[in-house]
């Protein structure tokens, strides 16, 4: 059996020596909420590309716009005769704003029947 091990006797590794200094879940705990952070940007990228991709009028995309999906030109010769630009989808981006931002969720209703069941519970009660 081949053991590695550094000279020292006490060598309990790094990651355990790591785990027990306080800087380093300091640094963890910053790390998470630096990508949490960095997660909600990405967030708000999206909705204001899907709403771009609403509002913006069709004759106002060139080749150039990020909601151009694809260019097809036709030429002939050294002459372009039609560009088509194939845009994202309004419906489809609706859609997905509508999911993003939690518009399809279902409403909640809270009902509180309590005082009801009470009542109810004194009726049967006072019948026996």
């Amino acid at each position: 059996m081949i053991s590695i091990k550094p000279h020292n006797s006490n060598f309990e590794g790094p990651t355990l020596i790591m785990l027990r200094k306080d800087k380093p879940m300091a640094y963890v705990r910053a790390e998470r909420r630096r990508m949490a952070e960095a997660d909600q940007y990405q967030k708000w990228q999206l909705i204001e590309f899907l709403t771009r991709a609403i509002t913006t009028p069709v004759g106002q995309i060139d080749e150039e716009s990020d909601l151009a999906q694809e260019v097809t030109r036709e030429e002939i010769g050294e002459q372009v005769a039609r560009t088509r630009i194939k845009i994202v989808g309004k419906l489809d981006a609706a859609k997905q704003l509508a999911t993003l931002l939690s518009w399809n969720a279902p409403e909640k209703i809270t009902l509180d029947a309590s005082e009801q069941l009470a009542g109810l519970l004194q009726k049967i009660r006072s019948r026996s």
